[in-house]
């Protein structure tokens, strides 16, 4: 009894066993999805195993994935929403022979942004994936590439900038064609007064009160002639004094704008000519406060996080950028280094006082 009991536990052990193993022979990516003006639901990854079809992965509402690639294959994962730019992402999952995969690797998370698609915009770049995942050997992990991220970031960094624009178009458009609503509103209303005020004359000619009628009628005409064209004069300067407060908090912002470009292109050259003598840590010393001042700045396509670490009078500049479909870089001036260098470097020591500056 004892021996059958016995070689059904072994039975489980192994089967769990067995279990964990298989489950080790898959590197897990997951992430999440993101809609412009738009939700996920909808979405299908599309899945290519050595070049050739694999298998699709649909979205659900909260636009989160998880799929299980096998080792030593290379995939290419091709994000697609109806009216939506194709964004692709490739991941080698194959290793190098000395390399064992007994323990697995800890699953790689990455997010997809999709944005519309519109006329005229050049999206050629996107025919490429726009990311390359795979296994990193000074790691030993898997990790993006940076070298190919670098070669393509321009391309992508003008689809995306044309993209805002047509994207600010159509918001635009959207305003002019809900004022012209409003406006053909008004104007239907007014014609509804005017014809229930016919209705009432012809109702009191019937009733022989003809004159009162008449002058009933004219009345009514000449209000709502005056209550119609007092509404589209309203409307109308509605609309020129939220013209010009656009106009005037465009100019604003445009005026913002290039003074801070004209700033940070001052100190970018200064920066350059510190570099270039080899005094870029002592530049960066003197117009920094001692401790880790911390630039904050985000747009629809990357977050910036720029930290100077002034310390003895020497500073140093480490910059982080993540990018919108989940790319992460690390530099430390100018130079390409690991996330955790990055981390532990920046890392405030003891009380050391920290900036942070929100652009």
């Amino acid at each position: 009894m004892y021996g059958f009991i016995g070689c059904i536990v072994l039975t489980l052990c192994l089967i769990l066993s067995n279990t964990s193993f298989a489950q080790k022979q898959k590197l897990l990516v997951s992430g999440k999805i993101a809609i412009d003006d738009g939700k996920p639901a909808g979405t299908v990854i599309k899945i290519e195993k050595d070049g050739t079809h694999w298998k699709n992965v649909s979205v659900g509402e909260n636009g989160r994935f998880t799929i299980g690639l096998e080792y030593q294959f290379d995939y290419i994962l091709s994000f697609e929403k109806k009216k939506y730019v194709t964004k692709k992402i490739s991941i080698s999952t194959k290793l190098p022979p000395d390399v064992k995969i007994d323990e697995g690797y800890d699953p790689f998370q990455f997010n997809i942004n999709l944005f519309k698609q519109y006329e005229g915009v050049n999206t050629v770049v996107f025919n490429q994936p726009v990311g390359i995942i795979k296994y990193s050997s000074k790691k030993d992990d898997f990790d993006f590439d940076t070298d190919y991220t670098k070669s393509i970031q321009s391309e992508i960094s003008k689809a995306e900038s044309e993209v805002e624009v047509k994207k600010n178009e159509e918001k635009e458009q959207q305003k002019q064609e809900q004022l012209a609503n409003n406006l053909n509103k008004a104007n239907n209303t007014a014609n509804n007064d005017a014809n229930k005020a016919k209705a009432k004359q012809d109702e009191d000619s019937k009733n022989k009160v003809k004159p009162k009628a008449e002058n009933d009628n004219k009345n009514i005409q000449n209000a709502g002639k005056s209550t119609n064209e007092e509404y589209q004069a309203m409307l109308k300067a509605k609309a020129e004094n939220d013209a010009r407060k656009r106009n005037e908090a465009q100019a604003k912002s445009e005026e913002d704008k290039r003074r801070l470009a004209e700033a940070k292109a001052k100190q970018e050259e200064e920066m350059r000519k510190a570099k270039a003598a080899g005094k870029l840590k002592s530049y960066l010393a003197s117009i920094y406060p001692n401790g880790i001042t911390i630039e904050k700045s985000k747009d629809d396509r990357k977050e910036s996080n720029r930290y100077i670490v002034n310390r003895d009078s020497l500073a140093n500049e480490y910059i982080e950028v993540i990018h919108s479909w989940g790319g992460k870089y690390y530099f430390k001036n100018g130079e390409t280094i690991s996330n955790i260098i990055f981390k532990k470097e920046t890392k405030p020591i003891g009380v050391e006082p920290v900036y942070i500056k929100n652009e």
